[in-house]
């Protein structure tokens, strides 16, 4: 309650004390006016930051999900941040949209490759071609393993083969070798070292081939052998796959074999052997005697036999095919040549033709 004076020095104080009082009243309501505006301008400010701010997030991610601290700057420093967000957005976007065209890309590969072998059965190769895409990548790392292990498992399976078949490549190349050697030899061995007739010092049988140059290309040519019957699926017989062998260890070319022509004549003539079904009944069975008496005189060698005899050869009723006295000499000089005791057996009354034999 106010206190009233009773004396005027009373009054005097109490008035001075009074104006005092309302001189800092009216200072502080001056001050809360002044805070006042200033709050209204901060309010003003801030509400219209907050609309631009409203505006700046429109085309942002939704921030509910967000553990975000409050941003700090000014309006254009918001505007500066929020082009720098949609670029990182759009590129990472970009990013995702890529990756994705990947991963279906691969994913389309993968099941591409997994339908070439419907023989191969694998619980992860059923899980490539059946899995839901989302499910195949998100598990793509558990498959990886699975079939990287799977494919080191085949790799070893492979090498076997891969040993394997060096194996037997080497073998069928040293047969292949061995082959052609012995054509060789037996060209050397059919020659003639009679003195009768136009074969005498003459080479009956003549054969023409063009072999590797190298071992290497010898084991290049077998192994294109191996690999075909490989990849028919027939397992091969020996001698079949030793003839295709050599067959195509020559090449194209071939093999070129001529045989010398039993003629009456001096002069004896060479001809390709496929003529030999065109020759007489007499001239045919004394080239086939010549080459009995050469391949027996090859196996005779190739045994060890140094004597190189071809043992004995009986023959059916030669005369009635070969009657003539000359063939018949020529068939006892070139069997006698390569020691090979000749019987035949006939019952053809032919003086001149059984008069050749001594017995």
């Amino acid at each position: 309650m106010p206190v009233e004076p009773t004396t005027p020095e009373q009054a005097d104080a109490l008035a001075t004390e009074h104006d005092h009082v309302g001189q800092a009243c009216i200072e502080k309501r001056t001050a809360a006016e002044r805070e006042i505006r200033e709050l209204d301008d901060k309010q003003t400010q801030y509400r219209n930051q907050a609309t631009a701010f409203e505006l700046l997030s429109d085309g942002l991610p939704d921030p509910t999900d967000w553990s975000a601290t409050p941003f700090g700057g000014d309006d254009t420093d918001a505007k500066a941040h929020k082009q720098a967000v949609i670029q990182a957005l759009r590129a990472t976007e970009k990013r995702a949209h890529d990756a994705a065209v990947n991963r279906a890309n691969a994913v389309g590969d993968l099941r591409t490759i997994g339908g070439r072998y419907p023989g191969v059965a694998t619980p992860a190769k059923d899980r490539v071609l059946h899995d839901v895409e989302e499910v195949l990548a998100q598990h793509a790392d558990t498959l990886a393993n699975q079939l990287r292990l799977r494919a080191n498992m085949i790799d070893g399976e492979l090498a076997d083969i891969a040993k394997d078949q060096a194996i037997v490549t080497d073998s069928l190349a040293r047969l292949v070798s061995n082959t052609l050697d012995t054509l060789r030899k037996a060209e050397r061995y059919s020659r003639v070292t009679t003195k009768t007739g136009g074969w005498s010092g003459k080479q009956m049988l003549r054969i023409s081939f063009e072999p590797p140059a190298s071992d290497a290309d010898l084991r290049t040519y077998v192994n294109r052998v191996v690999e075909r019957r490989i990849a028919d699926g027939v397992k091969p017989e020996g001698l079949p796959l030793l003839k295709d062998a050599v067959h195509e260890a020559v090449g194209t070319r071939g093999f070129t074999v001529k045989v010398l022509k039993p003629t009456l004549d001096l002069v004896a003539t060479t001809e390709d052997i496929t003529r030999l079904g065109k020759w007489s009944g007499g001239e045919k069975l004394t080239v086939c005697v010549a080459l009995y008496c050469t391949i027996a005189a090859l196996r005779a060698v190739n045994a060890g036999r140094r004597d190189r005899s071809g043992g004995v050869l009986m023959l059916d009723n030669p005369i009635g095919r070969a009657s003539h006295g000359s063939l018949i000499g020529l068939q006892r000089a070139v069997a006698a040549a390569h020691k090979i005791q000749l019987v035949y057996t006939t019952g053809v009354k032919d003086p001149d033709a059984v008069s050749r034999s001594p017995t």
